[in-house]
């Protein structure tokens, strides 16, 4: 039983980045979906990597969110 919750609670994050893309950039849900599932796999390959490539993605992400409050 605990085993349905847990797909139930993915399915149900699944679902609200694909509609959060769709209201966002107006992305089908199935891409949406898609790209939900992209982006999991990328992050556990990067955790799977080792920890300097997560001390890059945080800079990287750092680096826009300041070029981005900058710009603003």
């Amino acid at each position: 039983m605990t085993e349905l919750a847990i797909i139930g609670s993915d399915i149900q994050e699944v679902l609200g980045s694909a509609v959060a893309f769709e209201l966002l950039f107006g992305l089908p849900l199935w891409l949406g979906c898609l790209l939900t599932g992209l982006d999991t796999f990328t992050f556990l390959a990067l955790h799977r990597a080792g920890d300097s490539s997560n001390r890059y993605l945080e800079m990287f992400f750092l680096l826009l969110i300041a070029t981005i409050l900058y710009n603003e």
